[in-house]
Order: C-alpha cells, then structure tokens, then sequence
C-alpha cells in the first residue's frame, strides 16, 4: 500500500517516540534496576514504545494479517493499570508494602489480562476480547480499539481497565497534591505534575477525539504520559539520591550502550527501509523506461510503415489501377523494405491487380483486411499467420481512391514481425526480465520464447494483460500461476497494442538482500565494536582527569603560563587544547587590553561628547521662552555641537500639509527660509516622510534614497537624517541634519539624537503655551484692572475717604488735602516715591497693575532722612494696604448682596401670607420704600391687552 503523507508522517511520529521511549526506559533500568521505582518506570516507558512501534506498522498495514497483532498493542488497555502502579511507586511507594500488598498483584493482573486474551483469541479463535477488524470493510491503516476488541469479555475489559483504572491514578495524585502533609515539596510538585498530566490525557482522550485525527490522539496523550512520568523519575532519583552500585566503568558502558545500541538497530533499519523503498522506486523506474523504449520503438516502426503504404496508394500510378503502371512501384517498394515479404493491389471485389512477387494472383475477398479497407476504413492492422514463413506476420491495407474520390481499389503489405521481435529480445531486464507485446485482441505478437508467439497465442488471462485491458498503467504488482511475484509496466499503443516489462521481484530484491546482510552485520560488528572500545575509551578517558584538574585549577589561579598536556585526541584531548586555547586568549587579551580600552575610551568619550552637546541643547532650548528664538538657537547649537553642515527645524502648518521651514544653520538653508521653504508632508524628501509616518529616516548614500529631495541650496551634501519632532505621540516638525560625509551617521546618533529632538519639541510646545499663558494673563489682568479701577471708582464717588495721622491720634482728612493726593503717582511710578527733600515719601496704594491711592508720609526736618529699609517697609506696607482694602471691597460687595438677597427673601414671604390682591400691592410698595431710598413709589394695574393669535397674525 502506497501511504499517503499523513499516514508517512505519522508512522515516522510513532516510530521516532518508540525508539526515544526505548531508550529511556532502557537508561532508568540501568541506572538502577535494583530500584522498585526504576523498574516500573522502565517496564511503563517499554510498553509505551511498545505501542508507539505497533501503531507505526498499523499505520502500513494493508489487510487483517497484518495489522492482527499490532491493532491490539498499539491500542492496548495495559497502560492504564500500569499508569496507576507508577503513580503510586512515585509518590507512596509504601503502599505498595504491607497488608494492602494483594490488592496491588490484582492490578499487574489487570494490566496483562488483555494481552494474554488476544494471544489467546488470535491463536485459539476464541473471541473472548479480540476479534480483529472488519474484513470487508478494513482497507489499511490505524484502527480503534473499539472496533477490533468486541468479545464475550470486552465490556467488563473496557470498563475495568479503561474507565475504573483511567480514574484510578487521580486518587493518589489529589491525596499526595491535597492531603498529605508527611511528603516533601518536590513530591507535591510531582503530584501536581502527574495530576495535571492525567487531566489532559482525559481531556484529549474523552472530550477532544473527535476533533483529531485518527493516532493523533494516542500520540499527544502518550507523549505526555513519556515526559511527565520520565520527568518525575529522574527528579525522585536526585531527590533520593539512590545509592548505585557496580563500577563506574561499567555503569557508564552501559548507559551508553542503552542509548547507542537501539539508535544503531533504529537507523539500520530505517536505512534499510528507505533502501526498500529507493530500489524499488528505481525497479520500477527501469522498466518504465524501457517499457516506453519498446512502445516508443514499435510506435515508429508501424507509423514508418504506414506511411510508406498511404503514400504508394496516393501515387497516380496506383490509382490507375493499371497492373503494369502498379508492378513496378510494388516491386520498388518491396525491395526498400526487405521485411515486407508481399506488397500488392486487388480490386473491389478482392482479386489481385498487381502483386510485388511472382506468384500467383490470388482473391482476398474475405480477409478482414480488404473488407474493412473497401468499406472506407482509413488504415486497417490485422497480425496473421503468414502462409510462407509460417511466423505471426503484420498486414496493413489502406483504401485506393481515385480522382472522383471513390474508392478503386485496395492497397497492401504484408511484413513480418521480426524487427519488433528484435526489439523485444533486446529489452531483456535482468536475468527473470523481458518484455512483450500483444496486439488489440491480446495475442502474444513478440515475445522473447518463440513458443508463444508463433501461434499468436492468447494472454487475455494473464495478470498484466488483464489489468492492461482494464484500465491499469505504469507499474503493478502480480503473482503468477506458481507462486512468483512479479513486478510489471504496462501500457498501450494507440493503435490498441499493448506491450508490456516484467522482472521477478526477487531478483531486484537480491541488492536489497545483500545490503540488509552487510548493514546488520555490519551493525552487530558496531555493537560488539563499541563495547569493547566504549570500555576503552572510559578508561583511558578517566586517567587524566585528575591532571587536566590540576591544570585547569592553576589557570584559574592566575597561571597563565600552565600549558594542559594533551595526552589524547578525543574529548579529553579538545578540552586540553581548549585550555591552552582559552590561556592563549588571555594572554592576548591582556596584551591587546590597553588597546581596546583605548579605542572603547574614545567611542565612549564621542558618545560622551554628543550626549553632552544633545544635553547642552537641550538644556539652553529648555531656557529660552520665545519660538523664533529658541527654534534659532536649537539649529546653531546642533550645527556647532555636532558639526552638521546643515540643521534645519521644519514645522507643520496649521493644517498639517506641508513641513515648513522655520529655522536654519547654513547659508543654504538662510536662502531656503527666506523664500518660505516647505515640503510636503508625506511625499517631498526625507522631511516629508519623517512627518508624515512619524519616524526616523536615514539616508547613508543621498544618490541611492529614493525619496532623497535634491535641494540646489545644499549642493554639498552626501547623506541626511530626519527625526520627527513629536509632542504626545503627534508629530509638530522634524529636525533635518545633514553631512558632507557619506554614512555619516548611525543607530547611536538617531536614538541620541530623537532624544534631543524630544527634548526640543517639548521645549518649542512649552514656549508656545507658555506665549499663549503670558497672553492671557495678560487679557485677564487687564480685565481683572478694569473691574477694579470702576469698582473703585465707584466706591470712592459715594464715599470718598482720606485719613491723617497727626500723632495723637487718626482724623478724617479732605480728599483733596494735597496736590499729591489729589494726583496720585501713575501706574507707570516707583511703587514709593521721595521728595527732594528727603524727608516725605509718596507711596502707591496699588493692586493689579491699578492705583487705588496713596500714602504721604512727611518726616520732622530734625529727623534722618528715610533710610533704604525704613522705604522697603513702607513698600511692603502699601503693597499689603492694597490687597487688604480690595479684601474689604469685596467682602462689603458680598455682605451687601447678602442683605439684598435676605431682604428680597423677606419680601417674597410676606407675600405668600396674602392672598389679597390689594394686601399684596400695599406690601409691595412698603417693602421698596423701605429697601430703596427713594422719594415716593407707586404701583398700579392695568388691564392687559389682547395679543394676535398666530392664525390672526398670519
């Protein structure tokens, strides 16, 4: 059976896990096998590959021979005790002791009950649990376990060892996971381990079988059992540190050969597999190939043929169906093509009309060859038995037309076979192999025994010529009347012929044969091979060790001058060298130490310099309030710090179209800001695409960027960066710094550089809010002044007040005492003003840009004129008089508004305890005269006037 791709992949899958799992449960047994716990796990991880090896062959299964004994090992319910019987031996091997121990021998017994039943039921026919699969039905590959296992027994089988010990190993786990507080944390750990391994084992196995395909399943679930328990043995063997006996030479042995031994046998007979596989690809090959060397060669002998006779009967002289005109082109060509023994003409009714030999004219009338040629038949092939040589002979007619286009005549030849016969005898394929050819009513018309083509002998029954005429071609595969295999290509000719190569398979199978003896011997010479040297080699390979430590622990010390002594060329030996090696590295590296300090001294101290100059930068562009400067600045610095030949700030417009140039480092760019240089963003130059995707572009080699702008400004530059300047991810310009030099710059200056264009475009964000701020501080100072001055001004005009301090006590003063006072100091004066003669000061009584007034005062002649902190003071005061005269104002505002309210609510109670019109004006009026200062109030109804409705406005 040709596998298909999947079934290939998955019988590889299956064998590769069950060489690994063989591998494993061979190593765990050696490294302990007088351990419970290595035994079990060993005997579990042997009946996993046991599985995994018999699901691989019934995946190339082809019939119910084949796949008996695999169908029940790959699927069988042996696992789930021994699941049970490891989870214990792991976790509570006591258990496994004491009075409890006979329940445990009724578990080995359950997990060998279905293999001992299907030996039974396989070799006895009893059916009690197996009972293969369905023989007309099956067709190859993977079968489950439910429909080959349906027995007197199988229910009470299936339900004991697939659900009851299937849940059975959960208990241990949650116990030992949950319950147990006696156990250490490693063992925990492994419960949960195992826990979680049989959970999704169940899961894949109950809940998801459906949604995979086929040994998918066993596969996954086997897998993880393999690595879960695997896993949890060797972690319990170092937790345990299980004592080992036996010499270490030996042990070592056999751990390698436990490993080496089965990948050998593994990859003997895959080699040999794939052998198989590659000779019989190329049997078949071969005789393809000369199955289309034959068909190709008889094809053109009978179109060589053919044609030569459609020709002759298209000559006029031919179709004259004059004898002595037809004689000697009859004769012409018989002689051309010595094979063709009779070439000759008849007339309708199937007499001679000319004959290419002397004998006599003869009546063809009921041969099939003349019937179906004078009845229209464009080319008719009829193999006899020729009366003259007695041998299967070839003849072809074609019908003579005339020039009215009727048919005249009959043209034909008659030829023996003996080419085709040549050709046939010289396809020889090997020494069982030959060719053959039968013609449309499967008559043998060449074949390498004479015997049976003489007499035109019929092979309609024999295998390849039966799946010829049934549709088959290319190679099959048939066994003969004796018990032979057989390997054949068939195929057929247009003309109905079939012609046919065979070869007994068990010549082909004769290189495969010698190749399987020499690799297996070949393998067991290997294995004896290296037991003997793996015993060898760790011996050898132990002995210096000892000095190989010593060398290695003065290395480590500071020895540098210790050279390892390679005694060997195997491991030991590259370590040595390796040592020596790694001692010569270090005296180099110390020699060549300075150096490279040297060199990561000046790449650190020019990362220096530039992280310096990106600082500088930005600490100066942080310190300038105003846009047009700072964006000035920011370019000058760049060109200077960094040494570009160009630094330029371009800025998006309002509607974030085009990238506006806004400053510039170079005369070029000076030109460029003086014509309102822009690019569009997103498609003009290296600008437009950092702005419009908002990321950096380097462009190392100008000539070679295909989005490079040639700008004739900068005609000297080789290579260009731009880096978005970005404020909260939205991009607000792009830096663009250009070089003379080509690759002038590199990953450490973008990121250097993005970091400063970070900086900056926060600083130009600041300085734009913060323009935007003084403004409108500005505008609300300017408000908040004007509402002061007329709040003043107001106060001062129903109240104005001046107060004088003449040394006993405080005294109302006119508003008009002085000038000064009548013309207090203008916004624009010192907040204190001193008179010429040093002894009055003019203070400014001022609140938010506004005077409110001021204060004089004068000092007696006799005393010092004011003194610098006596003038701070009465700064200060003043200063404080002004915030606490506006606290007065609007505090008076706001208990004046208070009063009105608490008046207006007085006067909205007593209205609603009157439900007299009349009682409610006379309180109206009483209540305003009493809140206003007014002379006389008076309140008066009218009736009201009656409005259009909208119909009547309309």
């Amino acid at each position: 059976m040709n596998l298909t791709a999947v079934d290939q992949t998955l019988q590889l899958i299956s064998w590769f896990l069950a060489l690994i799992e063989l591998i494993l449960a061979l190593y765990v047994l050696v490294l302990n096998i007088r351990h419970t716990a290595n035994r079990h796990v060993s005997g579990l991880l042997l009946l996993f590959a046991a599985s995994n090896f018999a699901l691989g062959l019934m995946l190339g299964a082809t019939n119910e021979a084949q796949v008996a004994l695999p169908i029940h090992a790959a699927t069988t319910p042996a696992i789930q005790p021994a699941l049970l019987l490891v989870a214990v031996v792991l976790l509570k091997p006591q258990w496994l002791r004491g009075r409890w121990r006979q329940i445990w021998w009724v578990v080995y017994g359950l997990a060998f009950l279905p293999i001992l039943l299907t030996l039974m039921d396989i070799g006895l026919g009893t059916r009690l649990w197996y009972t293969g699969p369905d023989i007309e039905t099956y067709a190859g590959g993977f079968v489950p376990l439910a429909e080959v296992t349906a027995g007197s027994l199988s229910q009470f089988i299936r339900v004991l060892n697939i659900y009851v010990m299937g849940i059975a190993p959960f208990i241990p786990a949650l116990y030992v996971a949950l319950r147990d507080k006696e156990v250490t944390p490693l063992t925990r750990r492994l419960a949960w381990l195992l826990l979680g391994a049989q959970l999704v084992a169940t899961v894949l196995q109950i809940g998801l079988h459906r949604l995979l395909v086929g040994a998918v399943p066993l596969l996954i679930t086997s897998t993880i059992f393999v690595l879960a328990y695997a896993y949890a043995s060797f972690e319990q063997l170092i937790l345990e540190r299980r004592r080992q006996r036996g010499k270490l030479r030996t042990r070592l042995t056999a751990l390698i050969l436990v490993v080496t031994i089965p990948l050998l046998v593994a990859v003997v007979a895959f080699v040999s597999t794939r052998a198989a596989a590659l000779i019989e690809q190329n049997a078949a090959e071969r005789l393809g190939a000369i199955n289309r060397a034959l068909a190709s060669s008889v094809s053109m002998w009978l179109d060589l043929n053919v044609k030569a006779l459609q020709e002759l009967a298209s000559l006029p002289d031919i179709t004259s169906m004059d004898p002595e005109r037809q004689k000697p082109l009859l004769e012409a060509m018989a002689e051309a093509y010595p094979h063709m023994y009779l070439v000759s003409t008849t007339n309708l009714t199937g007499f001679n009309v000319a004959r290419s030999d002397p004998l006599a004219f003869q009546n063809y009338g009921d041969h099939l060859w003349h019937i179906a040629a004078r009845n229209g038949v464009p080319l008719t092939l009829e193999v006899v038995i020729g009366k003259a040589t007695g041998l299967p002979a070839l003849v072809a007619s074609v019908p003579i037309i005339d020039k009215s286009g009727s048919i005249a005549g009959v043209a034909m030849f008659g030829s023996t076979l003996t080419g085709i016969s040549e050709e046939v005898k010289a396809s020889k394929v090997g020494e069982t192999g030959f060719a053959y050819v039968v013609d449309m009513l499967d008559r043998v018309v060449a074949h390498p025994d004479r015997a049976l083509f003489v007499e035109l002998q019929e092979f309609d029954a024999y295998p390849p010529v039966s799946a010829l005429r049934g549709g088959t071609r290319g190679a099959m595969t048939f066994t003969d009347d004796q018990g032979r295999r057989w390997r054949a290509y068939v195929d057929e000719l247009d003309n109905g012929w079939g012609v046919i190569v065979q070869q007994q398979e068990a010549e082909w199978l004769v290189p495969l044969r010698l190749f399987q003896r020499i690799s297996w011997t070949a393998a067991a010479a290997g294995a004896v091979v290296l037991l003997f040297l793996a015993g060898l080699t760790i011996r050898q390979a132990l002995l210096p060790i000892g000095t190989l430590t010593d060398t290695a622990s003065a290395i480590a010390a500071g020895d540098l001058t210790r050279v390892a002594q390679v005694e060997s060329e195997d491991e030991i030996g590259i370590l040595a060298h390796v040592f020596n090696s790694m001692t010569a590295q270090l005296r180099d590296l110390i020699g060549s130490l300075e150096q490279r300090v040297a060199d990561q001294t000046r790449d650190l101290e020019h990362r220096a310099v530039q992280l310096e100059a990106a600082a500088q930068v930005a600490r100066e562009a942080a310190e300038i309030r105003d846009v047009v400067q700072l964006l000035d600045a920011t370019v000058r610095l760049i060109s200077e710090r960094f040494g570009f030949y160009h630094a330029g700030i371009f800025l998006l417009d309002e509607r974030g179209e085009y990238a506006v140039l806004q400053a510039a480092s170079s005369e070029g760019g000076q030109r460029m800001l003086a014509r309102r240089h822009q690019l569009k963003v997103g498609q003009v130059g290296i600008v437009g695409y950092a702005a419009g995707t908002g990321e950096a572009r380097i462009a190392l080699d100008v000539g070679a960027d295909a989005v490079f702008f040639n700008n004739p400004d900068l005609p000297n530059t080789r290579s260009e960066m731009a880096v978005p300047l970005k404020v909260r991810e939205q991009v607000i310009g792009v830096l663009d710094v250009q070089s003379t030099h080509e690759a002038a710059f590199s990953d450490e200056d973008v990121a250097i550089l993005q970091t400063m264009a970070d900086q900056v475009a926060l600083a130009i964000e600041n300085a734009r809010l913060l323009g935007e701020s003084q403004r409108a501080l500005r505008e609300l100072e300017t408000l908040y002044g004007q509402r002061v001055r007329e709040a003043w001004r107001e106060r001062t005009a129903r109240t104005p007040a001046a107060y004088r301090y003449t040394g006993v006590g405080v005294e109302a003063a006119p508003h008009s005492l002085t000038p000064e006072m009548e013309a207090p100091p203008p916004q624009r004066w010192p907040v204190v003003v001193q008179g010429e003669d040093g002894r009055q000061l003019i203070a400014s009584i001022r609140l938010r840009g506004q005077t409110l007034g001021s204060i004089i005062l004068r000092q007696d002649p006799k005393e010092e004129p004011w003194s610098d902190e006596e003038i701070a003071l009465v700064e200060e005061v003043s200063t404080q008089i002004g915030l606490a005269l506006e606290n007065a104002r609007l505090l008076e505002e706001t208990q004046q508004r208070a009063e009105r309210e608490q008046a207006l609510g007085q006067i909205s109670a007593r209205f609603t305890r009157s439900l007299n019109i009349d009682t409610m004006l006379q309180t109206a009026v009483r209540e305003l005269g009493q809140l206003l200062p007014v002379k006389e109030i008076s309140v008066q109804l009218e009736a009201p006037q009656m409005e259009p409705s909208p119909e009547e406005s309309g």
